[in-house]
């Protein structure tokens, strides 16, 4: 199941990848972005990146392109909060428009799904966010397999501090 012959691996002269049961690449692990972009764009699309000055619009619509189920939606935002998403009747809010606030938001309404959304924590140095979407049953089997390597490529939404 893993790809154990990807390019990748080969090119960094890396170990035979384990099959963990679920495909996955050398990228996955590397904490690079751009190894992480660049097979995810020859292959399955997961990955969606958020610049700050990108549309809010299109925000809703990287996300709701990933994830099955119902849509996130924003809506009238509650007191004291700028902006306020919904999805299957649960809500969450943002006190400002920045994209880490928002997407914190989208992954309190997300929970439950089958999909995760994660950071790839090179990103947090830039204008643009990386964001893979996987598979819940993807992201157990990385973190239990890779736990090192997934906690230097990955954070969690909930885990970033904004101001």
């Amino acid at each position: 199941m893993a790809k154990a012959n990807s390019r990748s691996a080969v090119a960094s002269g890396a170990r035979e990848l384990p099959d963990i049961g679920i495909d996955y690449d050398a990228a996955h692990i590397s904490a690079d972005e751009d190894q992480i972009l660049e097979f995810d764009e020859e292959n399955d699309n997961s990955c969606f990146r958020v610049d700050w000055r990108g549309d809010f619009e299109e925000l809703f619509e990287d996300v709701n392109s990933r994830f099955g189920g119902a849509p996130v939606e924003p809506i009238e935002p509650k007191a004291g909060y700028t902006a306020t998403v919904v999805r299957d009747g649960k809500t969450a809010s943002a006190k400002s428009f920045d994209r880490v606030e928002i997407l914190q938001a989208m992954d309190k309404v997300l929970k439950g799904a089958d999909e995760e959304m994660r950071v790839i924590t090179e990103s947090l140095k830039s204008d643009t966010l990386s964001v893979m979407v996987k598979p819940v049953a993807w992201w157990k089997a990385m973190d239990k397999h890779f736990p090192k390597e997934m906690k230097k490529t990955y954070v969690r939404f909930k885990d970033i501090e904004t101001a």
